[in-house]
């Protein structure tokens, strides 16, 4: 959802550059060699404008400005002051507040997922997956504690042959308990 709102940002520094400051989106590292026209306007349609900004914008360190035409406040004062305007904010709100916002999401996500694996693994080492009692009890408790507990009283896999069993058993032939559990299962 941050992606989406930050690319309907650039949406609309991207009006603004299509508009206003398209003649200041020229590359000049496009054939500087091979021809006598040097260089290329990057915004002349729409989406050829958003990809750049979009582009550039997100790579260069300090914005869409720093691949934009330099202009000097004496030659067009207010398109300076709009390109000035531009160039800042976007950096401000792109570069610095929404990245932050989507890079503090993915770490955040991140420290969730391996909080939720630590816990796991402590469930898994420390609980009875049958009962679910803690180690604790059965240590305070049990001769043998917890690891005598999980692989005698109760082991998983006698819990998965009981199982296995009921599904090949006749239903007509299933005691009480057996057809509670046969239940349970489906």
């Amino acid at each position: 959802m941050t992606a989406l709102l930050a690319l309907i940002i650039i949406y609309i520094y991207t009006t603004v550059s299509f508009f206003y400051l398209q003649d200041t989106l020229y590359d000049y590292n496009i054939n500087p060699y091979d021809s006598d026209i040097v260089g290329e306007n990057r915004c002349v349609s729409m989406i050829q404008c958003y990809m750049t900004v979009l582009d550039r914008g997100l790579v260069l360190g300090g914005g869409i400005g720093d691949y934009t035409e330099q202009l000097h406040y004496l030659d067009a004062t207010q398109k300076y002051g709009l390109k000035l305007a531009h160039d800042s904010t976007f950096h401000l709100a792109v570069k610095v507040v929404l990245l932050n916002i989507l890079f503090g999401i993915i770490i955040d996500t991140f420290a969730t997922m391996r909080e939720s694996g630590k816990f796991l693994r402590n469930d898994k080492a420390n609980k009875c997956y049958i009962c679910h009692e803690g180690r604790f009890v059965f240590e305070q408790m049990e001769l043998g504690g917890f690891e005598r507990h999980i692989a005698q009283d109760h082991h998983l896999w006698y819990y998965v042959y009981y199982l296995v069993h009921l599904r090949f058993k006749d239903e007509t032939e299933f005691n009480g308990i057996e057809s509670y559990v046969a239940y349970k299962q489906k």
